[in-house]
């Protein structure tokens, strides 16, 4: 879109797909610019968004200087774009071509945001995939003319492609007529949406429909069916993102429009693009200690016959080059990485070696929490430690080949590093069953994964030759208290035992060392946070409580380099370990997890905590977190917060898209929220907002006996014999 930076009035616009080349696309949206009848027109400054926002708005920023290029996320540009055309629209669909977005508004401010994850099940791109399978329907606008003519609709449920391509197919088979199936379709897509990308989030009294795939009337019209909300399709749906960037780019940029100089178009035309890639700062300059190791993307570039690089991200300005993103103050404080140098410290200690026989182990997985209290309890057993950490994506690739099944991504990564282990030589591998972590208070449950618990079995099953009778595995109960509990002291002695130092005394001392050491630990990571907390208070700054299992969010694999994203975007990254959390803070009854205990009472809180906001990091195929995941939603609703899922294998490009329209909507938030300077509605008792939550979140149990006084029917599904 061209707009007049006087008038603000959109004077040229353009559609075309990018085909995975989003630099050829915009240069070649610049030639149809130039050579339409707005071309001789003084362009003054450009705005670029979408997934190729980075890119792009780096090569224009080397052809005319970062000063007159505005980069910003989507989900800004389509609510800007949407309230130039009605002030009063409050929620926005928008389907593109590859993701999906779902953007809820408040006085024209973004206040809330979701987009797809790996399914595009709900994209155009879907939607022309699966009209190819229909004989003489050419293109998508006879598709949704097919749909509209539809006297109803064949209900094909919600797929993949792979899956609804076989719907389909049973469909035509069974003689369904062709304009219900094609019906049948964009309801699925509607439907897919609501359930996938929008879920519980509210629908308002104005909803616009944006993105090309709304050029059909067809999918407008299934969203009203479905919502049962008056929803308006504005003009040119698919250019609706390209007219909010250019108007942000005119509010942004006051000092160049309407009154600068013009900009030399052709030059971007000439320009080339011949290597993105990345690097690993090494500086201290704006972080201290041992440096944040930021990643820092950097585009090589051909223009005017020479090349130059251009370069972004980083917590610090030290590689910007005018992104335009809030920015930390220097040695701003980093949990993440201070939690790790409290690790770093352990592990340079517990490694030293006595020439005692060596055990190799690692604080990855299982022991992300524990490690404290199991290295110290080995070390105080006369064993030497060989500790292996930071696995990263060699790892997580030889676990993906070697395992038989198709792990979640911790598990795949945990499977390649013990195989990693196995080959060190040490005298001992050390793989604990743990079964649960410790308790937060009188909770009767604090369970791991099943994945977790049984991952010694699975990898002496698949590493036997290498591991031999090297591999130490005992099954641990931490039970009540501070790992204090007799099953927990039991675990302690049979551990002791397998090692070789069965005598009582010994391994006494080295519980009472090991207790001390992880109490030592878990006292210093709320201060970590509480100290970024003040810092944030200060400053101004946007803190942002990172949740999660722990070994999943102290993994930069695992944890889709989260942290790191948030900082560059000017965000004080917490983890959930280190968020101190208020005593009053309710107990989760039917949480039957022990992180998910964790994740719900910091996200209460969160809650409930002006200028403070949470982001949860997950993995697909995690069964724990498909149930937490819900929770978490039920009780931040009201409250922007976002959710990560990652394999692992991915890059970071999705994630910063996510990370970045998260920020923007909590920082909306932010500035119509009332301030507090304590968290509000803390209750000290058992009743109030504390106890609310928790029995709105739990499900209550019934006996049989119950049941059957109820009058109530129960269905028993024949998946063994006890059910008969």
């Amino acid at each position: 879109v061209a707009l007049d930076a006087g008038g603000g009035r959109p004077a040229w616009e353009g559609y075309r797909r990018t085909g995975g080349d989003p630099v050829g696309a915009a240069q070649a949206l610049v030639r149809e610019f130039l050579a339409g009848p707005a071309g001789g027109a003084r362009v003054v400054a450009i705005g670029a968004t979408g997934s190729g926002r980075e890119i792009v708005g780096s090569l224009l920023a080397t052809c005319f200087g970062p000063e007159v290029v505005f980069v910003l996320n989507e989900i800004a540009a389509h609510a800007a774009g949407a309230v130039h055309h009605d002030p009063r629209v409050d929620t926005i669909f928008e389907i593109g071509g590859q993701d999906a977005k779902y953007i809820r508004l408040e006085d024209g401010r973004v206040v809330d945001a979701a987009m797809n994850e790996a399914c595009s099940a709900g994209t155009g791109s879907f939607i022309e995939e699966q009209g190819r399978r229909f004989e003489g329907v050419d293109g998508v606008a006879e598709m949704a003319a097919l749909a509209r003519e539809a006297d109803g609709a064949v209900a094909l449920g919600q797929h993949c492609s792979i899956f609804m391509a076989e719907v389909i197919d049973e469909a035509v088979a069974a003689g369904a007529p062709r304009d219900r199936i094609v019906a049948g379709l964009y309801e699925s897509v509607v439907a897919n949406y609501l359930n996938r990308v929008k879920g519980s989030r509210s629908v308002g009294q104005v909803v616009f429909c944006q993105g090309m795939p709304f050029a059909a009337d067809a999918l407008a019209a299934a969203v009203a069916r479905q919502t049962g909300a008056d929803v308006v399709v504005p003009p040119s749906p698919g250019t609706v993102g390209a007219l909010g960037i250019a108007l942000l780019a005119r509010q942004e940029l006051p000092a160049v429009a309407p009154a600068g100089e013009p900009l030399p178009l052709a030059r971007f035309l000439d320009a080339a693009v011949e290597r993105k890639d990345t690097f690993v700062c090494g500086s201290d300059a704006g972080c201290g200690g041992s440096g944040n190791k930021c990643r820092i993307d950097r585009l090589t570039t051909r223009l005017d016959g020479e090349r130059k690089r251009f370069t972004w991200g980083g917590a610090c300005a030290l590689h910007d080059q005018g992104t335009r993103r809030a920015r930390l103050p220097d040695r701003t404080p980093d949990p993440f990485r201070e939690r790790e140098a409290l690790v770093d410290a352990l592990v340079a200690r517990l490694s030293v070696p006595r020439g005692r026989p060596r055990i190799a182990l690692t604080d990855e997985f299982q022991l992300k929490g524990l490690f404290p209290f199991f290295a110290t309890f080995l070390h105080a057993l006369g064993l030497d430690l060989e500790v292996v950490r930071h696995p990263g994506r060699a790892a997580l690739q030889r676990g993906a080949r070697a395992a038989h099944v198709p792990f979640c991504a911790p598990m795949q990564q945990h499977h390649g590093l013990v195989a990693a282990l196995a080959e060190r030589g040490t005298a001992l591998v050390f793989q604990p069953m743990l079964r649960e972590i410790p308790r937060v208070a009188d909770e009767r449950a604090s369970q791991l994964c099943p994945i977790v618990q049984g991952a010694p079995d699975v990898l002496a099953a698949d590493l036997g030759p290498a591991l031999g009778r090297r591999l130490v595995a005992p099954v641990i109960d931490v039970g009540p208290g501070r790992l204090d509990a007799p099953v927990f002291l039991d675990a302690c002695r049979r551990l002791a035992t397998e090692v070789g130092e069965p005598d009582e005394a010994v391994w006494r001392r080295a519980w009472t060392l090991g207790r001390a050491a992880q109490a030592e630990f878990d006292e210093a990571l709320p201060e970590l946070g509480r100290r970024a907390l003040d810092a944030c208070r200060a400053q101004g700054l946007l803190p942002v409580v990172v949740l999660g299992r722990a070994y999943t969010i102290h993994d930069e694999v695992l944890n889709s380099n989260v942290p790191a994203i948030l900082r560059e975007q000017g965000a004080v990254a917490i983890p959930v370990d280190c968020y101190p959390v208020d005593e009053a803070a309710p107990i989760f009854p039917s949480m039957y997890w022990g992180y998910g205990q964790r994740i719900l009472r910091a996200a209460w809180q969160v809650k409930r905590t002006p200028g403070t906001y949470a982001l949860f990091a997950s993995n697909y195929s995690c069964g724990p977190d498909s149930f937490t995941l819900h929770f978490f939603g039920a009780l931040m609703e009201g409250k922007p917060f976002a959710v990560i899922e990652t394999d692992g294998h991915a890059g970071d490009a999705g994630t910063k898209t996510r990370v970045e329209a998260f920020l923007h909507c909590a920082r909306e938030h932010r500035r119509g929220e009332p301030a507090s300077p304590t968290p509000a509605g803390l209750a000290t008792g058992t009743s109030g907002p504390a106890r609310g939550d928790a029995d709105r979140l739990t499900v209550r149990s019934r006996s049989l006996a119950d049941l059957r006084r109820s009058g109530e029917r129960l269905l028993i599904p024949p998946i063994g014999p006890q059910t008969a």
